[in-house]
């Protein structure tokens, strides 16, 4: 083994899914625990990767989650005049 691999650190554990009826697991049903024993959600890809006499490493793509947040815009286009009340509420808005 290499000296990368001595210090290697095991940053998740990839659990393959049930055999199908076929003999082959499939790759729905694949799990990815991280070292607390919690499971990554929301994985969409994982690509493992290994050159001769190192370990396997693994590239797990995940979806990201964000909170929804609520915000009001304006869309003008360049060049509109704006009429005499939306003048006025301007100034009265700031």
């Amino acid at each position: 083994m290499s000296d990368k691999t001595a210090s290697a650190v095991q940053l998740a554990t990839i659990i393959p899914g049930p055999v199908s009826e076929d003999g082959y697991h499939r790759t729905q049903g694949t799990k990815v625990l991280l070292p607390s024993g919690e499971e990554l959600p929301r994985v969409t890809e994982i690509q493992l990767d290994a050159q001769v006499g190192d370990v396997w490493r693994a590239v797990i793509t995940c979806m990201a989650h964000v909170e929804p947040i609520s915000a009001a815009a304006e869309i003008r286009c360049a060049g509109t005049k704006l009429s005499w009340k939306e003048r006025l509420l301007g100034r009265v808005c700031k």
